[in-house]
């Protein structure tokens, strides 16, 4: 299609939506009756008078639509279906929903000055199965260093469900699995990281529903510590990460070796530690944060090794 055409279109659109959203006078909503096939096509027949003769814009919001957007930019990604149609007497129209959702749609209907706005849902089953609705209760929470479970409520009807992942709470969010279960674990995580997480229900077919609310989780930052000698003691410090319940402080003869906890600081406030070395010329030193999810603890990355002593 040549791009001129495309263009032309795309603005007829536009502006079919703008006149939908100016027709303030209301029609009666009773001349317009909905119905759909249970498959996604919705069947619309319009017996308004005052429509008759005249070019009627068409405008379907899908449930996530709250009414409350009057431009296109801030309603066009809630717009399911839009078009026009000119109405001569009683006159029926048939459009395909892609996505079918759990809620109310609304449709909005002008034509000659006139407005006609009303709300339907979707009935019967698809492929003998109910309307998806989101998941609800989404919970995410780190598991491990870089880890997080993401879990939620089983919705009716659901096959799978899809997790979406994004750092930013109101964009960016893109599918990281599609599982059976009511759960998913996270392993591609970041310490110091904020994630949130989005999840929606599927048939294992072509439907999938929207999105669920958003679950978000921080994950512990890795300690940035820093080692004084004074004496025959090693001073070791770092800065508060939010967030944690703790921090412990590991020590070993060897840089590699196997390290053994010198000191549980249980109170986030404290950043501060100090570690005998008796006649130790040198050891090496890190430190790691912890929280507590119910009863268990979750520990987050290890700090850098830093060497105390000669």
């Amino acid at each position: 299609m040549p791009k001129r055409l495309i263009s032309c279109l795309f603005l007829s659109l536009c502006m079919c939506f703008a006149f939908a959203l100016s027709a303030n006078v209301k029609a009666d909503a009773s001349s317009v009756q909905i119905a759909d096939n249970g498959a996604g096509t919705v069947t619309v027949v319009v017996s308004e008078p005052s429509f008759n003769g005249k070019e009627m814009s068409i405008v379907c919001y899908d449930p996530s639509w709250n009414g409350a957007y009057t431009d296109w930019e801030a309603s066009k990604s809630h717009i399911a279906y839009v078009g026009q149609k000119k109405i001569n007497g009683v006159t029926t129209i048939s459009f395909k929903l892609n996505n079918l959702w759990g809620g109310d749609y609304t449709l909005v209907l002008g034509a000659g000055g006139q407005k006609i706005e009303k709300k339907f849902s979707l009935t019967g089953r698809v492929t003998g199965l109910p309307y998806l609705y989101p998941p609800k209760s989404v919970k995410a929470v780190q598991t491990a260093a870089a880890k997080v479970k993401v879990s939620w409520k089983a919705s009716e009807g659901a096959e799978n469900y899809r997790v979406y992942r994004s750092e930013k709470k109101n964009s960016g969010y893109k599918k990281i699995s599609e599982v059976t279960a009511c759960s998913y674990t996270d392993k591609k995580c970041k310490a110091g990281k904020t994630y949130y997480y989005k999840v929606t229900s599927t048939n294992g077919r072509s439907f999938e529903s929207q999105k669920s609310d958003t679950a978000k989780v921080k994950l512990m930052a890795a300690p940035k510590i820093k080692v004084a000698i004074k004496g025959k003691t090693a001073v070791v410090s770092w800065k508060k990460i939010k967030g944690v319940k703790g921090y412990k402080v590991y020590i070993s003869d060897k840089k590699k070796g196997k390290y053994k906890q010198a000191a549980n600081i249980k109170k986030a406030k404290k950043v501060k530690c100090s570690i005998k070395l008796g006649n130790k010329k040198s050891c090496y030193i890190k430190v790691r944060a912890y929280k507590k999810n119910g009863k268990k603890t979750v520990y987050g990355k290890y700090s850098a090794v830093k060497k105390a002593g000669k």
